[in-house]
């Protein structure tokens, strides 16, 4: 009886010792006789069980997040490399559009200096020939004047 007793003690000396380390990596162990060392490890194997279960799930749900992450980064990557495409497009397009501008400019300068060279060749012809005409002119027009004169008097 006294052994039963004396092993009754020790159940519960390692059940509150068990229940002291849970969450504890580290196990103190001492030798104890098989008997003991039996009734603590089935004490214990269901939180071990327990605790390795969880540190599966915790495995599996940061697996689960990494591969959130990769996803997330690739596709960031992507976007990013879109991004960048589009503002080279805008870029080229911008200088295309720079481009077409200047020349326009140009082309408007070029018309305007045509215009400009062909009016001061019309002024410069019309001043030129504009004392003939008049000569022209006045001199037909005093003609006129003078034969409807002549044949007023005549």
């Amino acid at each position: 009886m006294k052994h039963l007793i004396k092993l009754g003690t020790q159940f519960i000396g390692y059940r509150d010792a068990a229940e002291d380390m849970r969450g504890n990596t580290f196990v103190l162990y001492s030798p104890l006789s098989s008997a003991n060392l039996l009734l603590f490890v089935t004490t214990n194997f269901h939180l071990w069980t327990e605790n390795l279960n969880r540190a599966e799930k915790h495995a599996e749900e940061l697996a689960a997040k990494l591969e959130r992450s990769e996803k997330a980064r690739k596709k960031a990557e992507q976007e990013a490399a879109t991004v960048e495409d589009l503002r080279q497009r805008l870029h080229e397009a911008e200088n295309a559009l720079s481009d077409k501008v200047s020349q326009q400019i140009a082309r408007e300068s070029a018309i305007i200096a045509r215009l400009e060279t062909q009016n001061r060749r019309f002024v410069s012809k019309f001043l030129l020939h504009l004392p003939s005409f008049l000569w022209d002119w006045f001199s037909a027009y005093f003609d006129e004047l003078e034969f409807c004169s002549s044949r007023k008097n005549g």
